[in-house]
């Protein structure tokens, strides 16, 4: 599974020196578990980068990954409501569990 996101470093992105991240997680199909990630984008991707190594090195799973916590700074990280690892994950999981959804009347 693959998922992917793009944001701005700060919030909100209209801040000076925000830049462009993008974020790129690989997961087993079958278990949900990272295996790799590629991200670039500005200074703050370093943060993201030690958290994923973290996530790959514990066989995080993409649904822990949607939900994991992180604490964030205007000035110093993306927002949390669009927190990259996040929505990648998130992504992950919409564009590659669909059969989950199927049947289910709204």
């Amino acid at each position: 599974m693959v998922g992917e996101y793009d944001t701005m470093d700060r919030h909100p992105g209209s801040l000076p020196d925000a830049q462009k991240v993008h974020i790129k997680l690989l997961f087993s199909k079958c278990s949900g578990v990272i295996l790799g990630a590629q991200i670039y984008g500005g200074d703050t991707v370093a943060e993201i980068v030690n958290i994923l190594s973290l996530a790959i090195t514990s066989g995080m799973t993409a649904t822990e990954l949607n939900t994991f916590q992180t604490a964030t700074h205007p000035l110093v990280s993306a927002s949390p409501i669009a927190y990259p690892i996040n929505a990648a994950a998130m992504n992950a999981l919409a564009t590659n569990c669909n059969h989950l959804n199927q049947g289910l009347v709204i």
